[in-house]
Order: structure tokens, then C-alpha cells, then sequence
């Protein structure tokens, strides 16, 4: 364990020498622990998440220890490669020394140039398109395979706790984790690329890379060290996050070489990073001591994420049981002859309510569910359709400041138009017994169709987010007083995507739009293309995923808040067998932290793309995360 002391306190001097010979602006002083400290979450989260590691089970022989010790070393070797190679190219976007560029993919210029795209489900694999980076990864992942190769059998990886059963298995499945680790660190020290940065952002933007690389590797060499070293109770070398704050590890030479390597880190970036530089960038947090606390949270956590993707184990304390997640599988709600999608789901009193008809190929039946387990669902008769039309597409929400009642938006055929779909809306102080629904402004692009809304109360009003369906244009109107009166705003007044409402850079579509408050930011989840592209012939169900974006300026308080959203996130689902076509559409969140610390989204997703007119046999799955980043799917008791 001294080992690891002593090359960590080197490479953090060294790197602390570095630092300080590049900035220009006095020190600013950073926290003398991080320990005790609450430390801001990754972007969108004002705190870090509670994380609950796995505890490693002893190894039975030599030979899995030896392959154990492969697969973590060259595991953190292939990420530092890889960000490393990501990282360069990235800053070459930012001085200015090669262009962005695009291709065929739903990807940002940056990203299709520096990162590329990899499913680890799928194995799909797009590489950059630069070519220095491309090889770099290939060189990386070569690295890689013949590390496992070396020290590895095909007995050794079974006996082992991994994503694979065999090398080759385990070789490919260890690349597309610790590659899609890279993209999670990304997304915290990058965010969207902005070219011709001045110097001071440059070196600020390179000091972020280099101490998130050093201490990334450090936090896992300590670790693994440990593991290895510690035949039996292995879980007392890993530390926890809880309350926002970092619980140390109980072996003392642990709980030391991290508070040395997070402090180092947070040194490292605070002095080159002032308040003016990160206004160019765009990291986690845009105050130094903000950046290096969100740092702090984000690589912690993701070295112990990783370390149960590399050593396996069980979760050492289970999480408070407010649902029995170890006994669910998806898809948790289906229908043998029908099919679902377009859900939202609501707690209240100990039931969760699915609000979502079923539709089969000769009917509809206006029915929601509930149920208490999230296993056995019982019907019940839905009466916020109008005359008892049937309502589809539904959203729903409770604002907190408010009158406590549930406000949902659908659509529905209806009097003023009646061949097309309009937006309703309906409350409901029970989730059981609806209003009747009323058309939200009737007089709105009057014989125009109108789906997928999403209602939201903010400084007293409501806002409806909708899709004009023929042209495929995001609208949002407002009401005109604080009360549901159809006072609205009128058509001219309302907002078109193009060019004013923008989904983050690049192509813009979206659809089946929900409207949250996540720590007092607005964030807006919408079906959006897929990165992967094409899965299978038909468009319809299978380029859909769900992503998740933050409002780009403001709070929502004045209406020109709502023109423009950024940092646009795909919320990555693991597939299963039953949804490999219809992946994850029509994703919905519900923020149910209150009660055991994670965020539930609930999906639709299909065997197939043929049947119910193209649209495949829709059924419910569901997945949890508590950062919004890693999501398990049902059964799955890893944080």
C-alpha cells in the first residue's frame, strides 16, 4: 500500500508543478478535505449521489487472481487511452486546428469527429472520424485484448464475476464499458465544444483533462491494489458516497491515497480555472470551487462504478426498499394480444398508476392500471377522455406550487376538429377520477393536428409544450393568468423550433416531451433520433430514445426562457431480449429520490416492428439511476 502512496504523491507534485507554471492568477484556495465536505453533483444535480459499491467476493485460486489483476489493469489503461486520444483531439477542435465533421449519424459535429459511437448491447461500433483518434482507440482496445489474452482462460473469466463468460466475450463487452465510462467523463470536463478558445481557456480546459486523467488511474490503482491484497472482506477497500459526501474506505491507506488524489485534482484545476475562463467552457460547474467539488463527485464516483464492472461482487448496504427491485424483470407491464405506449406513471398513497390505454388491432379500451408491487396490475376505467373518447399520448405532473392536484395533457379527436388529434388537458386529485378533458386552445392552428403535449406551472403559469404534427415543429404556448381558464396565448405569439426553440447542436427533432424540476433547473425528456442510426427497416420503431436536456438560459420565469434547450443526453438503457427493435421509446421520468434515491424511467419497447400497422407490440419496461447517467433495468441491484 506505501506503493501507492509514493507514486501517487509524486504524480500529484508533479502535476501540481505543471499547473502552477501555466497560471497567470493568483491560487484560489481550494478545501482542505473532501471527506467531510457535501460535494456538488454532476451537471443538472446540486449534490453528488448517494452510491453504494459492490462488495467483491474472495477469488478461488491463482489463476482467477491473476486474471483479475489483467482485467483491472488493463482496463484502467484502455481508459486513460482512450480519453486521453478523445481528449487531444478535442482540444485541436478548440484551438482551431482541424474542423468538426459530420456524417450520416445523429451526432454532434465534435462528437462523430473526436468520439464516435459504440452500444455496448448491440456491440455496434462507429469509430471518430479523425483518423489519429480512431487508431489510437484501436490501439488501445488491441492493447486490451491481448492483455486479457496473455493472462486470461476461458475458465479463469468464467469463475470470475464479469459481463463475459469466455475472453473474446469479456474482451469486447470491458472495452464498450470503460469506453462509455470516457463518455461519462466527458460530459462533465467537455459539455459542448466551442472552437477558437483563447489561451487562459485552453490551459484551464487541458488541466481539467490531464488531473481528471491522473486521478481517474490513481483512484482505481489504489483500489485494485487493495482488492488484491486483501483476500477476504474486500468491501472494506471501498469507499461510498452518501449525503453528498464521500465515505472513506475502511482500510486507513485507502481512505488516505483518495482524499490525496481527489485534493490533488481539485488543486490542480481551481488555480487555472477562474470564474472568466470557465464562462468560455463548459464543464460540470462554472465556479472553481464549484468545478473541483462536481470533479471530486463525478470521478469518484465512476472509479467505483467501474470497479464493479471489473471485480463483480453484490451491493454491500441494499437500498431502502421502496420498490422490490431485485424481483422485477421487464417488461413489467404487457398484454398478449395488445399493446402499450405513450405512458406516464404517478405514486400516491402506496400504488403506482400507469396511465396508459391499451390498443389492440381492432380496439381501443379506455383503461389505466395500477398496481403496488410494479408486478400485478389491476384496471381501472379512465375518465378524462372527453364523451369517452380515448385519450393517448398522456403526460402528467403535480406542481408543487399549486393547489396539489394532478394536471395530465393528451390527445384526443374532439369537437372543434374532429379529424385530427388536439391537445386536452384533465386534473385529478387521486389519479383515479378525472375531469373530462378540455381542449387546450381551441383556436390554436385550427385545423392543424397537435400531439405529444406536456404541461408545466411556473411563476404561476402553465406552459404547454406540444408537437405540430405536420410539419414536425416543438410549440410551447402559455397561459395568460395563473388559473386553467383557456386563456392561452395566442397562435402568432406561440414558439416554432425553427429557428427559435433549439435541441442542443445539430439536427433538432424531438417528440413526447415531459417538463421536470430536478434540483431547481428545468430539464425537458423528449424521443429524439437515435445515435445508432437505423436498427432495422422501419424508422418508426427503431430510431426512438429517450434523451434529456437542460433549459439553455434562465429559469423558465419568462416565456423567452423556453426557446432554447442544450446539453441534449441520451439516457443509455441497457437492451434485453424482449425490446431489441422498439428499444426505449416514449421514455418518462419520475424523480421518486424522496423515497429510496433514485430517478425511474419507464419505456416502451418491442420484439417487433411489423405488427399493430408498423408501430411493433408495444409493453412497459423499467430502469433506474440515481445521476441520470447510469440506468439498470429491472432486477439490476447495482447503483
Amino acid at each position: 500500500m506505501q506503493g501507492y502512496l509514493l507514486i501517487k504523491n509524486f504524480r500529484t507534485f508533479f502535476l501540481a508543478l505543471l499547473v502552477a507554471a501555466c497560471s497567470d492568477g493568483p491560487d484560489t484556495p481550494s478545501a482542505d478535505t473532501i471527506g467531510g465536505e457535501v460535494l456538488a453533483g454532476p451537471r443538472g444535480l446540486a449534490q453528488c449521489p448517494d452510491l453504494n459499491p459492490l462488495d467483491p467476493a474472495p477469488l478461488t485460486g491463482p489463476a482467477e487472481s491473476l486474471c483479475q489483476d489483467a482485467v483491472a489493469s488493463a482496463g484502467r489503461t484502455f481508459l486513460s487511452a482512450v480519453y486521453r486520444a478523445q481528449t487531444t483531439c478535442l482540444a485541436r477542435i478548440q484551438r482551431g486546428e482541424i474542423l468538426p465533421e459530420s456524417n450520416n449519424l445523429i451526432l454532434e459535429p465534435s462528437i462523430a469527429t473526436c468520439v464516435g459511437m459504440r452500444e455496448l448491447s448491440t456491440g455496434l461500433r462507429r469509430p471518430p472520424l479523425d483518423a489519429a483518434t480512431a487508431a489510437s482507440v484501436d490501439a488501445a482496445e488491441a492493447a486490451l485484448a491481448e492483455s486479457l489474452q496473455t493472462a486470461c482462460t476461458d475458465e479463469a473469466i468464467a469463475m470470475l464475476d464479469l459481463c463475459g463468460s469466455a475472453v473474446d466475450a469479456a474482451t469486447q463487452c470491458l472495452a464498450g464499458i470503460h469506453w462509455e465510462y470516457v463518455q461519462h467523463l466527458l460530459e462533465q470536463t467537455h459539455g459542448q465544444i466551442t472552437a477558437d478558445l483563447g489561451a487562459q481557456a485552453l490551459a484551464c480546459q487541458d488541466a481539467i483533462s490531464s488531473a481528471v486523467d491522473v486521478a481517474v488511474t490513481e483512484l482505481q490503482t489504489t483500489t485494485a491494489g487493495c482488492l488484491h491484497d486483501t483476500p477476504t472482506g474486500r468491501g472494506r477497500c471501498l469507499g461510498s458516497f452518501s449525503d453528498g459526501r464521500l465515505q472513506a474506505a475502511e482500510i486507513p491507506e485507502v481512505a488516505a491515497a483518495w482524499e490525496q488524489t481527489l485534493a490533488g485534482m481539485r488543486e490542480a484545476v481551481e488555480p487555472v480555472c477562474p470564474v472568466a475562463v470557465l464562462a468560455e467552457l463548459d464543464p460540470c460547474a462554472y465556479q472553481p470551487e464549484g468545478l473541483g467539488q462536481c470533479l471530486a463527485c463525478v470521478v469518484g464516483r465512476e472509479a467505483l462504478i467501474l470497479t464493479g464492472d471489473q471485480f463483480g461482487g453484490e451491493p454491500r448496504d441494499p437500498a431502502v426498499e421502496f420498490i422490490d427491485w431485485g424481483v422485477l424483470s421487464n417488461p413489467i407491464h404487457a398484454l398478449p394480444d395488445g399493446r402499450f405506449k405513450d405512458q406516464a406513471m404517478g405514486y400516491r398513497d402506496g400504488w403506482f398508476y400507469l396511465l396508459v390505454g391499451p390498443v389492440y388491432e381492432d380496439r381501443v379500451e379506455n383503461l389505466h392500471y395500477r398496481s403496488r408491487d410494479l408486478k400485478s396490475w389491476e384496471p381501472y376505467v379512465d375518465t378524462m377522455g372527453p364523451d369517452g373518447r380515448f385519450p393517448a399520448s398522456i403526460n402528467l405532473t403535480r406542481p408543487a406550487d399549486a393547489d396539489g392536484r394532478w394536471h395530465a395533457v393528451f390527445q384526443t379527436g374532439g369537437p372543434s376538429h374532429p379529424d385530427f388529434s388536439r391537445i386536452y388537458r384533465s386534473t385529478s386529485e387521486d389519479l383515479v377520477n378525472w375531469e373530462p378533458g378540455v381542449e387546450v386552445g381551441p383556436g390554436l392552428l385550427p385545423g392543424e393536428s397537435t400531439i405529444d403535449g406536456a404541461i408545466f406551472r411556473k411563476a404561476g403559469y402553465y406552459h404547454v409544450m406540444f408537437k405540430w404534427r405536420e410539419p414536425q415543429l416543438p410549440m410551447v404556448t402559455r397561459s395568460l393568468t395563473t388559473e386553467l381558464d383557456q386563456n392561452w396565448l395566442p397562435a402568432e405569439q406561440m414558439v416554432l423550433q425553427s429557428p427559435d426553440i433549439v435541441f442542443g447542436v445539430g439536427p433538432g427533432w424531438a417528440e413526447n416531451f415531459q417538463i421536470l424540476d430536478i434540483d431547481g433547473q428545468i430539464r425537458l425528456v423528449a424521443t429524439a433520433r437515435d445515435p445508432e442510426g437505423y436498427r432495422c427497416p422501419n424508422q418508426y420503431t427503431c430510431t426512438h430514445e429517450p434523451f434529456i436536456y437542460q433549459m439553455k438560459e434562465g429559469d423558465g420565469t419568462e416565456f423567452s426562457d423556453w426557446l432554447s434547450w442544450d446539453h441534449k443526453r441520451h439516457l443509455r438503457v441497457p437492451y434485453e431480449a424482449w425490446n431489441p427493435e422498439m428499444h426505449a421509446n416514449t421514455g418518462f421520468i419520475n424523480d421518486w429520490r424522496e423515497y429510496d434515491g433514485f430517478f425511474y424511467l419507464t419505456y416502451a419497447g418491442s420484439l417487433d416492428s411489423e405488427s399493430f400497422a408498423g408501430r411493433g407490440q408495444g409493453r412497459i419496461g423499467i430502469a433506474r439511476s440515481r445521476d441520470l447517467i447510469h440506468w439498470r433495468v429491472a432486477g439490476d441491484l447495482r447503483d
